[in-house]
């Protein structure tokens, strides 16, 4: 019944976005604002974004609007677990283009294809760039997990010249290693108590 002409024949009669595309909060667009600015002036940024306000919304925003400002651009994005990968992907979709494919890249999984947007664990992605692989635009999910050395250091050095970003809830390491001297200080910085009085966050009655 699913063949592959009737499967691409209901994939030219869909839309080209989902009609569930979340629409980004007034905050939500000065921090999509802020980090595309950076990345623009000096090709990184930060999002330091409390759980539960969005961090995973605005990176798809931003990395739709480099897409749409360049359609052949490669985008990685990266995390230090395969779960997260697999949810990054998925969430992803909200926000792009039918026609922008995605894969994701794990120890279990490699894909023929690295056009689109690529999500993959570090070590995997880490193994990509030595064979040759460069992106236009790198995502970092879970940015304190950047140490001053390690898997995540070496792939963001070998692809030095592409646009790099990191977003994350908690921007602190225990080695004290200070995540700014990677990606600049925060393009945009909202906590808990930013969101809770913002009316974004649910109020917390501690005993």
């Amino acid at each position: 019944v699913w063949d592959g002409v009737t499967l691409a024949a209901i994939a030219d009669r869909m839309p080209a976005n989902v009609p569930t595309r979340p629409e980004p909060r007034n905050y939500q667009r000065d921090a999509i604002a802020a980090l595309t600015g950076d990345l623009d002036t000096r090709g990184r940024g930060l999002l330091v974004l409390a759980t539960g306000l969005g961090k995973t919304v605005i990176g798809g925003e931003v990395i739709a609007q480099h897409l749409k400002r360049d359609p052949g651009d490669r985008v990685l994005v990266v995390a230090h677990m395969k779960e997260l990968v697999d949810q990054l992907e998925r969430a992803l979709w909200k926000h792009l283009d039918k026609t922008v494919p995605t894969q994701v890249l794990t120890g279990d999984n490699r894909p023929a294809r690295f056009d689109g947007v690529t999500c993959a664990t570090v070590d995997s992605a880490l193994n990509l760039a030595a064979d040759g692989y460069r992106p236009g635009l790198i995502m970092v999910d879970e940015t304190h997990h950047v140490g001053e050395t390690g898997m995540y250091q070496r792939l963001l050095d070998i692809c030095g010249d592409s646009r790099q970003f990191g977003v994350t809830a908690t921007p602190w390491r225990g080695d004290k290693f200070d995540i700014t001297a990677r990606f600049g200080e925060p393009s945009y910085s909202m906590g808990i108590a930013e969101g809770m009085a913002a009316g974004y966050l649910a109020q917390v009655d501690y005993r």
